[in-house]
């Protein structure tokens, strides 16, 4: 297929509705016969100002498939609220079911990044490793409490060897 003269789409910046602009990037990257993994690759290249900015906060599971790329950055660039709602959705991000934690703490360390703008990054990784330690079960809670874990690495480590154990030991029963 000739493609020399085919335009490039306009670049992406976050200005309209991300799905529209999509499908005249899906247009040009089938016209281009780039397969997935190559759309993956080029589309943060037409992406400039908040669409960019919104793509390099992603977690790396958001940008693994075009499905995952275009439904993470569909979210990011929704018209976003006033500083205040922003604050108090932040403050009650919960974890999803089947979320791991590495991407429960990188998602919530950007909400309060974009929450808390003027905050500096120690602070933000004490309200992340305050929030997480929250959200664990009591048993793993407990764990870490009796070690005396204080990190958020640390936290997160013990936290996926309960539940790796957890799952263990359901499977070793059944």
């Amino acid at each position: 297929m000739a493609t020399a003269g085919l335009p490039h789409p306009s670049k992406y910046d976050g200005t309209e509705p991300f799905m529209d602009w999509l499908e005249t990037f899906t247009l040009y990257s089938t016209a281009m016969e780039w397969n997935e993994a190559a759309q993956v690759a080029r589309l943060p290249l037409f992406l400039e100002k908040q669409a960019y900015q919104a793509y390099r906060q992603l977690a790396p599971a958001e940008k693994d498939t075009m499905n995952n790329l275009s439904a993470a950055m569909g979210k990011a660039t929704e018209k976003v609220a006033p500083m205040v709602l922003k604050q108090t959705q932040a403050l009650k991000l919960e974890r999803t079911q089947n979320e791991s934690w590495d991407s429960y703490s990188f998602r919530l360390k950007n909400a309060l990044k974009l929450a808390y703008p003027e905050a500096s990054n120690a602070t933000i990784a004490k309200m992340v490793s305050t929030r997480v330690f929250e959200t664990f079960p009591k048993e793993v809670k407990t764990q870490i409490l009796l070690r005396d874990i204080s990190s958020l690495p640390e936290m997160l480590n013990a936290a996926k060897l309960m539940e790796s154990f957890t799952e263990w030991n359901t499977n070793r029963v059944k």
